[in-house]
């Protein structure tokens, strides 16, 4: 799932997942109605103001409603390395600049989704059967 507003990083991420992932996207509006599905992976956009605001609160929301072990990705559209470590503490697994290449995108990605897949598998440490 990707919580994103902004229709670039939408149109690059469903670029990137098509063939291989559901891609579902929700907005911040949408995150403060509780209104969306459960998903195995989530990317959430943080742009300049967004980062301004507590991102702390919009990431425990989500793993509070998807569960703890959900992996987030963060995408920062200005990553100082305060903003890096609030996304980080909050509960993210990796964070990715929007600077950054669209390569280097998609292999975040992949790695969230194998993320997604080992804890999944190895719940609380106790391998799945």
């Amino acid at each position: 799932m990707l919580f994103c507003d902004d229709e670039k990083l939408y149109v690059i991420t469903k670029r990137i997942t098509e063939g291989k992932y559901k891609l579902v996207r929700r907005t911040y509006h949408n995150l403060k109605t509780n209104k969306y599905p459960f998903a195995d992976v989530v990317i959430m956009y943080f742009d300049r103001a967004k980062m301004k605001k507590s991102t702390f609160e919009l990431i425990v929301k989500v793993k509070g409603e998807l569960g703890q072990l959900v992996p987030i990705l963060a995408v920062i559209e200005e990553g100082s390395t305060k903003y890096i470590f609030s996304v980080l503490e909050a509960g993210t697994f990796d964070y990715i600049e929007v600077t950054d290449t669209s390569q280097k995108y998609a292999k975040k990605i992949e790695e969230l989704f194998l993320w997604g897949w080992y804890l999944r598998k190895y719940e609380f440490g106790k391998k799945r059967q």
